[in-house]
């Protein structure tokens, strides 16, 4: 599993370097079960005919909880229960600049440059509070250890949008390269009367470099340095349809929304070192920093209302039979900005059959978040002329700075392993107004908690089993009022059973919850003054189990592959009561974004040169509401892809893509401002090649 940790030793020699490997770490048996159980490898025969740009059905068969998203909207995610707390890393770093500052910004990586995902159920006590409630960790494109290998693919889908993208490496004697590109451009017509496209284009562009050892260098080492680039737009409307509209043509938008779009552009800088010290121990530290800002345009107002169910309902009357007095709108404007950067160090030691980790972590990050108003003339041609523009209704700078310590060790004896770990990490909060409305408040407060963990596990031949217990803590937001850190005891029965051709994994837990956050998320069409709130829930309660199949059957002339993951939750609040962000809610009700159900399939058939791939998506009801816009249950969903395959040769393999393939009318988002659509079915042709 991946870990932050630092050797005391040299962490004056190490400290200006990163790492991205975690094979060297102590793992505990839960975590070798998550790396086993909760891994897709996105270039294996089961993934790779999928071509992964879009993260969610990988993200569910690593094991986490999927928020229903629109097109081009980043995947949500919740891990038994929590929003908050969860980590997102690529390559060991956060992969959300700001994940202290901004805990409601989530940011998940095109799967283009990316070779693996694993889900961590109980993450290590070296990720700090930011993932005390489960991780996700990307493993980006490695650089060849041969002389050159490249790739190529490029696809098509039946409404004219496309996908290429290209990743080249190679190795000499002094240095390796890669370069990675990828663009995708994906449309609908989504116009309720007028003829309206919903865009999302999207390039990434990676770089990397790394050399062994340096002259003269008594241990062996290597040196990475990685860059990366995303800009990406995204032209669609969390404002949806009424029911009666919604009926009529499913999936379609308003035109009022026709300017509503988002923006994004992302930095990341890394370096990476690994350093083999002669006694077997291995030292790897991280320095990186990212940025990410990000302009939106998003309809929250008529006559100077926010949107519900009436405005919703003269918004459909006026498209329409549009009148010759128009209405006035009101679009909410974004411009934030995000940064962050970190030094992690890492350290393990061997003493006989046990391992040590030491670990430590800075970082500071900043959000910067500028709201403004746009006002809108809607007249009966159904045109929109700006009239008015505000761009300083709203403005605040949250800073962070965080510290984190940590010991890991992994005591063996024999098939018998104990597991004790220890992080503590502090937390420094300052929130500055810069314009001052409703009712927000400068925050100025310091935080720390300790995070320990043990494990007993016993392994025999292909058997696991492993219990664990966890005090998980993440520290509030400068949001949150009471500034009230989330805190839980985390309890888990692990199981595991791997041979040549299965692989099952079994998780009973127990999460009791002291504080929960919450903070806006999952297509929440929040207004201003629920932007910068963090709010609580206490004595919320998750139970469940995980379940994991992995299984293949071999013939002589074909492979039958399957891989199953399970969620069962009872997720339920503690008590009841009404907050800004969810509204009312009553004890022993099921939290509203998760699913009692989830189940992730894919299933397949490999026969020579050919395949055929299924993958599917189901969960159980889910709903939300908000305070100002109420809330409504999403039915049971059922998403289906399925992928065939040919190999010409060993360079050149065609392809087609069918994505939603029951042409099912996929909820995203179904509450009072109306119910907005995950896509209808595309079809793919592509084309990939192997150098």
């Amino acid at each position: 599993m991946s870990k932050g940790q630092f050797s005391l030793s040299v962490i004056a020699s190490a400290v200006l370097f990163v790492c991205h490997s975690s094979s060297f770490a102590a793992s505990s048996v839960t975590a070798s079960l998550d790396e086993s159980n909760n891994t897709v490898v996105l270039d294996q025969p089961q993934t790779a005919p999928f071509h992964y740009r879009s993260s969610t059905i990988p993200l569910a068969l690593s094991g986490m909880t999927i928020m229903p998203a629109a097109m081009g909207q980043t995947t949500d995610i919740s891990h038994r229960g929590a929003v908050n707390g969860i980590a997102i890393s690529q390559d060991r770093v956060s992969f959300s600049p700001s994940p202290y500052s901004a805990p409601h910004l989530v940011l998940q990586p095109n799967l283009a440059l990316q070779t693996q995902v694993t889900t961590a159920s109980m993450t290590g006590v070296t990720k700090g509070g930011k993932g005390a409630f489960g991780s996700v960790d990307y493993t980006t494109a490695q650089i060849s250890p041969t002389k050159l290998d490249a790739q190529a693919n490029i696809e098509i889908n039946d409404n004219g949008g496309g996908r290429v993208g290209a990743i080249a490496s190679g190795l000499n004697k002094e240095y390796g390269m890669l370069f990675a590109v990828d663009y995708q451009n994906t449309a609908e017509e989504t116009g309720f009367v007028t003829n309206l496209d919903s865009d999302h284009s999207q390039t990434d562009i990676m770089f990397k470099i790394n050399a062994d050892s340096l002259a003269g260098a008594r241990n062996p080492q290597t040196t990475e340095f990685m860059y990366q680039y995303t800009n990406s737009e995204n032209d669609h409307s969390n404002i949806g349809l009424t029911s009666q509209d919604w009926q009529a043509k499913p999936g379609r938008a308003y035109s009022a929304t026709e300017n509503d779009n988002r923006e994004g552009q992302r930095h990341k800088y890394q370096v990476s070192h690994i350093v083999n010290l002669s006694d077997g121990s291995v030292v790897m530290s991280d320095f990186y920093y990212q940025s990410y800002d990000e302009q939106i345009s998003q309809l929250n107002s008529l006559s100077g209302v926010f949107i519900g169910t009436t405005e919703l309902s003269a918004i459909s009357a006026f498209d329409k039979a549009p009148t010759t007095g128009g209405l006035a709108l009101g679009s909410m404007l974004e411009d934030n900005q995000y940064s962050g950067y970190g030094l992690q160090t890492e350290g393990v030691s061997q003493y006989g059959a046990h391992q040590v980790t030491y670990g430590a972590l800075f970082h500071s990050d900043k959000a910067k978040m500028r709201f403004g108003q746009q006002d809108w003339t809607w007249s009966q041609d159904r045109s929109l002329a700006s009239t008015n523009i505000d761009n300083a209704l709203l403005a605040y700078i949250d800073d962070v700075n965080v510290l984190i310590t940590s010991a890991d060790a992994k005591l063996n004896y024999g098939a018998l392993s104990i597991n004790l770990g220890l992080s503590f990490e502090s937390v420094s909060t300052t929130r500055e107004i810069d314009v001052e409305a409703y009712g927000i408040e400068a925050a100025d407060f310091s935080d720390d908690g300790w995070i320990p963990a043990i494990e007993i596990a016993y392994t025999t031949g292909a058997w696991k089993a492993a219990v664990s217990a966890k005090q998980a803590w993440t520290a509030a937001s400068a949001g949150n009022a009471l500034q009230q850190a989330q805190e839980s005891l985390q309890y888990q029965l692990a199981l595991g059973y791997s041979n040549d051709a299965l692989n099952i994994g079994l998780n009973a837990y127990v999460q009791d919850f002291d504080n929960q956050h919450v903070t806006c998320m999952w297509s929440m069409a929040c207004d201003y003054s629920q932007r910068y709130v963090q709010d609580n829930f206490n004595d919320t309660s998750v139970n469940g189990i995980d379940l994991s199949v992995d299984y293949t059957v071999g013939f002589d002339s074909f492979s039958i592959p399957l891989s199953a993951q399970y969620q069962y939750s009872q997720a339920e609040f503690g008590d009841s009561g009404f907050n800004d962000l969810i509204g009312l809610y009553v004890k022993g009700e099921q939290l509203p974004w998760v699913p009692e159900q989830q189940l992730a399939l894919n299933a397949g058939l490999i026969m020579g040169q050919f395949s055929v791939i299924a993958q599917a998506l189901y969960q159980s009801e889910m709903g939300y509401a908000t305070a100002i816009n109420g809330g409504e249950q999403i039915d049971t969903q059922w998403k289906l892809d399925l992928a065939a395959n040919y190999h010409i040769s060993n360079v050149h393999e065609v392809y087609l893509r069918i994505e939603n393939l029951l042409d099912e009318d996929l909820v995203s988002q179904q509450s009072n401002l109306g119910i907005t659509s995950q896509g209808e079915m595309l079809s793919y042709l592509g084309y990939q090649a192997r150098f």
